[in-house]
């Protein structure tokens, strides 16, 4: 059987979430910990690192807190959701070491409430969304696991698919040559509302910094056939 490929980007985050969830292990109010979002389904390419707690009382949240933000030198776009054994949103783990920090987030009324747990009154915590992500268990001190319970209560049985993008071969309008626009980048083109290229990345740089510059070449190839590009829908 094929195995799923897995990237080196995705690997160093699942190595970074690993590390986290070793340190927070020993303190007893951390109930489970998981992942959820693109880390937790077959998409190679996943954009951001999202973490759920159950937690029972606020006890060493501190030393969590900090464990998180060591994250940081992985990745920088990373969340801890922090969560009730009864299924009530508390907030996100702050990525400042102090609370209050001197930020502007930090005039949310309910944020910083119970110290260095996050709120913000621009985000809304939808129930069905977060149910409905895969979700990876690196640990749980109960037989049967939460959030696969909130799963059975809510009636939740339908599990969010993400999206597969494969490598295309483009012809570029400029030189006529082909050239690869990898998965990776196309997942960043779709995530800002990007069309496809037209151009290699040569007649890119020719266009934007005139036929003088010489910068970084694309991954060209002779191709007995043309792909014509599909659509990212």
């Amino acid at each position: 059987m094929k195995k799923d490929f897995i990237s080196e980007s995705k690997k160093r985050y699942f190595d970074a979430v690993k590390i986290f969830s070793d340190k927070i292990y020993c303190f007893q109010n951390v109930l489970e910990c998981g992942i959820i979002g693109s880390l937790a389904s077959d998409d190679p390419y996943p954009q951001n690192i999202n973490i759920y707690l159950v937690i029972n009382f606020f006890e060493n949240i501190d030393a969590i807190a900090k464990a998180a933000r060591q994250i940081s030198s992985t990745f920088h776009d990373w969340s801890v959701f922090v969560l009730s054994e009864k299924f009530e949103f508390c907030g996100f783990l702050c990525q400042r070491k102090k609370c209050p920090a001197k930020s502007i987030e930090c005039s949310d009324n309910d944020c910083g409430k119970i110290e260095l747990i996050r709120k913000s009154k621009n985000f809304k915590f939808d129930k069905e969304l977060f149910l409905t992500s895969p979700r990876i268990i690196l640990f749980t001190r109960e037989q049967n696991n939460y959030f696969d319970k909130w799963r059975a209560v809510n009636g939740i049985t339908e599990i969010k698919e993400y999206e597969k993008f494969k490598t295309l071969i483009i012809k570029c309008i400029g030189c006529g040559r082909r050239f690869r626009f990898l998965a990776e980048e196309q997942k960043h083109f779709k995530s800002r509302g990007f069309q496809l290229p037209k151009r290699c990345q040569k007649c890119r740089d020719e266009k934007n910094y005139g036929e003088s510059f010489h910068g970084g070449g694309d991954d060209f190839d002779d191709y007995d056939d043309i792909f014509e590009p599909t659509k990212l829908n």
